[in-house]
């Protein structure tokens, strides 16, 4: 298993590239062997997550994501890629709508808060499509910082079991 195990820490432009790096080599093997990741992450950029979180869900073999620790913001959404997602019952999960912080002229800021709002919709909608719930029930859950033990993510659907 440890072969065809990664991790997930702070999402960042080096760690993900690294992921994905790592990642697509393990996909492009003929032993299509279950791919195992474990997450203890704090959240970080969207666009990077974004981008972990469509290399996992394109690829068609198993998939297994273990929390241990943490799993807050874009890290919560990337878990939902996953086939199988497993959290510690010690861990945490923490969903909200993100943070931005830009020194922007006025109008720049106005093109960001449009595209945050995409970024927002785009977290309900794959929240929505995995776990249930309408896109609106998971805006109104993520309009603040909302924590989640073990058993209220399996509750909720954001897990499928408790290790």
């Amino acid at each position: 298993m440890a072969q065809r195990t990664l991790t997930i820490g702070e999402v960042t432009d080096e760690s993900t590239n690294e992921f994905i790096r790592i990642f697509w080599l393990l996909a492009k093997k003929k032993n299509k062997d279950k791919i195992t990741v474990i997450i203890n992450s704090p959240g970080g950029d969207i666009d990077h997550g974004r981008a972990m979180y469509d290399i996992i869900h394109k690829y068609t073999g198993e998939t297994s994501a273990l929390i241990y620790g943490n799993c807050s913001s874009i890290s919560a959404i990337i878990l939902q890629a996953f086939k199988d997602r497993a959290m510690s019952q010690s861990a945490v999960m923490l969903l909200h709508d993100g943070t931005q912080s830009q020194d922007l002229n006025a109008r720049d800021f106005e093109q960001a808060g449009k595209q945050s709002a995409k970024d927002r919709q785009w977290f309900y909608n794959v929240l929505a499509a995995r776990c249930g719930r309408t896109a609106q029930f998971w805006g109104k859950r993520c309009s603040r910082d909302t924590y989640y033990t073990a058993k209220e993510a399996l509750r909720f659907g954001l897990i499928d079991r408790i290790i």
